[in-house]
């Protein structure tokens, strides 16, 4: 329980080095309330049960007391004592199947990926966009002076990238030197020309700042949820404008990138911490790299199954990774300690089985809540979360009692 409680905790306090605060603050979380938990059960659950039920049983109430019969662990177990062979062949056989679909996977970056699935803004924002052509995911940049906001308009303008931009030269006449010279044929004279800051206060408002910066608003061709698009885009902008644009979408890929990165950090900083604390308490390579290897084909078969399955992956359901990392290497250590330290395979399957098994779907049914809600973020966390479970319990009890040699073993 120690062990798997301090490599599940280590799991998740890789969080801390995310440079997204959220992971961070999950991290540190879920990290120490392990800890505090563990703590709990090995000293203060013994004294309330000692407490409650403090005199001996005899043999006949033990006999009374409720059995928990999982007899499909009984056939687990003689399929990987008898049929080794199959069993090693199989997983050969699947896991070149899941690479391919594992190397396609891409975090989306559309907000309606990830928020509720009848949001009534959303629907109307649809609406809009159908009915009036109107895009909601432009971009702004902003420009020091007048001359570098008209060469900036002409260029932009000129891309197959943009549709429009708008700015406040958007709102001034037309052609003012030709209407100029005509007025003045007709004995019209001494009429300015006019500039942005003859324009109406609430529309000047809107495209010039405090200091006199001028907005331009920039409208894409296609939808920059589109990640090819999205960078040929952005590259556009900058080159012409020499501008990052700015924009809600902008933050959603740049929080993408975040996210991406620190998730393969943590990813492999949660399996160093694992290997390193499971050598110190193993003090076998071979043992602990048996006891990693559930979860490290339930991470890629995780990721290509829901690929497979036509799931879109987001930032909430990445989050999974590493939650299954911290939940999935518990059952390894319990299995693995109870396979190096019981001559019974079948009795070490049979009782330690059964208990990884009954924890791991009650961790299930809280995370498949989750994946019933309507927010389509954590509905994919839950969804992830319970399938990466499912897969690390079943490679788990099959192909660690499979490889796992009683010659290989230091009694702990």
């Amino acid at each position: 329980i120690l062990t798997g409680a301090i490599t599940t905790s280590f799991a998740f306090l890789a969080f801390i080095f995310a440079k997204f605060s959220a992971f961070t603050e999950m991290g540190v979380i879920s990290g120490i309330g392990i800890l505090i938990l563990c703590l709990t059960m090995l000293f203060i659950i013994p004294i309330i049960i000692l407490v409650i039920d403090h005199k001996p049983k005899t043999k006949e109430q033990l006999s009374k007391l409720p059995k928990i019969k999982l007899n499909i662990l009984e056939k687990v177990s003689n399929v990987t004592a008898k049929k080794k062979h199959i069993i090693i062949i199989i997983y050969i056989v699947i896991i070149p199947l899941f690479i391919i679909p594992f190397s396609k996977v891409s975090i989306s970056t559309d907000m309606n990926d990830i928020y509720p699935k009848k949001l009534n803004s959303f629907y109307w924002l649809n609406v809009l966009e159908d009915e009036f052509e109107f895009h909601t995911d432009n971009v702004t940049i902003m420009v020091d002076d007048i001359s570098d906001l008209k060469e900036f308009t002409t260029l932009l303008e000129e891309s197959n990238l943009i549709e429009s931009v708008e700015s406040g030269l958007t709102y001034l006449p037309l052609d003012q030197d030709y209407k100029l010279k005509v007025l003045e044929r007709l004995a019209i004279t001494n009429i300015p020309k006019m500039t942005i800051d003859d324009l109406p206060e609430n529309v000047r408002n809107n495209f010039v700042g405090k200091e006199g910066k001028l907005l331009m608003e920039i409208t894409p061709t296609e939808d920059l949820n589109n990640p090819e698009f999205f960078d040929s885009f952005t590259k556009t902008v900058y080159d012409i404008t020499g501008k990052y644009p700015l924009g809600m979408t902008i933050i959603m890929n740049e929080i993408i990138n975040y996210v991406k990165n620190d998730i393969l950090f943590i990813s492999a900083l949660c399996l160093s911490f694992t290997f390193i604390f499971l050598l110190i308490a193993f003090r076998k390579i071979k043992v602990v790299l048996i006891t990693m290897a559930p979860v490290v084909f339930s991470l890629v078969s995780t990721i290509a199954l829901l690929e497979i399955m036509g799931f879109q992956t987001t930032i909430f359901s990445v989050i999974g990774i590493p939650l299954i990392i911290g939940i999935g290497i518990d059952s390894g250590v319990h299995i693995v300690h109870s396979l190096l330290n019981n001559d019974d395979r079948t009795l070490a399957i049979k009782t330690t089985g059964k208990a990884i098994t009954l924890t791991t779907f009650t961790t299930f049914i809280g995370f498949s809540s989750i994946a019933f809600s309507k927010h389509k973020g954590l509905s994919g966390l839950g969804i992830t979360v319970v399938v990466g479970m499912v897969i690390c319990l079943i490679t788990t009890l099959t192909i660690i009692p499979t490889i796992l040699k009683k010659d290989t073993s230091n009694t702990q």
